[in-house]
């Protein structure tokens, strides 16, 4: 048994680990299993690497605070971004890192307009970058120069043209009607990743 400690505050992305890892026999603790103390600090900011380096940053401080053995210990933690082709640039994409915030304000009949407003494309990625947490002993052994490597995964499809009405998945909450999830028709399906089974979601689950 491989264990990790996951630091998030979401339920839900805890629930969605654990499932990915129990195949591996991988158990994954959440962070406040282990302590009381506040999950890592996550800034708005737009550049994904210094994100995600802050971040880091900040997760070292609280495991310290929370008496969690960083030098022996492994743990994650994981951000996902959303790219809207027709309304990002080279240099910007929308929402971007902010879309747990940009969700919050948006509806999709505004999104839609904004979409038919710049050319009507309605391609868009989902990308997962998880942060792993290397300990000294392992830098050593792996011979690694770096203090955690970063895992990326991405998965592109378009923005469905119609609003589905469903209910989340009470099993995997993370199959759900709130996130980009209900709006994110991922390539070879024909309905949006929250309506999904589970069966039918794992393969392109971002």
């Amino acid at each position: 048994m491989f264990r990790l400690i996951f630091l998030t505050s979401s339920q839900t992305k805890l629930a969605h680990a654990r499932y990915l890892g129990e195949p591996f026999d991988i158990e994954i603790d959440g962070f406040r299993q282990k302590t009381y103390n506040a999950n890592y600090n996550e800034p708005r900011i737009d550049s994904r690497e210094e994100l995600l380096d802050q971040s880091y940053k900040s997760a070292i401080e609280q495991c310290v605070k929370g008496k969690i053995p960083v030098e022996s210990r492994f743990f994650i933690f994981e951000d996902t971004s959303v790219r809207i082709d027709a309304l990002s640039t080279e240099n910007s994409e929308v929402p971007g890192l902010d879309v747990k915030f940009w969700m919050q304000q948006t509806n999709f009949d505004e999104l839609n307009e904004a979409l038919e407003n710049a050319g009507g494309n309605r391609r868009v990625s989902v990308r997962s970058d998880i942060v792993l947490h290397i300990p000294k002993k392992f830098k050593r052994a792996w011979q690694l120069d770096r203090d955690y490597l970063v895992f990326t995964g991405v998965q592109h499809g378009h923005i469905t043209e119609l609003e589905q009405e469903f209910d989340s998945n009470l099993v995997y909450p993370w199959l759900d009607n709130q996130s980009f999830n209900k709006w994110f028709v991922p390539d070879g399906c024909s309905n949006v990743l929250g309506s999904l089974s589970i069966e039918k979601a794992d393969p392109v689950d971002f």
